[in-house]
């Protein structure tokens, strides 16, 4: 079997917002479709300092 593909990983600073975090995982490009899946997968929660957030 093939393994897993790598997760991307970000731990919550002071002042991260959706799209800090969206810009740090993908430099370049438009980071859109990224903060829909953050919003998604966060079902309407804050983000709290120190939370790990993992996206497939």
């Amino acid at each position: 079997t093939a393994a897993p593909a790598p997760r991307l990983i970000h731990v919550v600073q002071p002042g991260d917002t959706l799209w800090v975090i969206a810009r740090a995982l993908q430099p370049t490009g438009d980071v859109r479709p990224l903060v829909d899946k953050l919003e998604a997968s966060r079902h309407g929660q804050p983000l709290r300092v120190g939370e790990v957030i993992t996206l497939p």
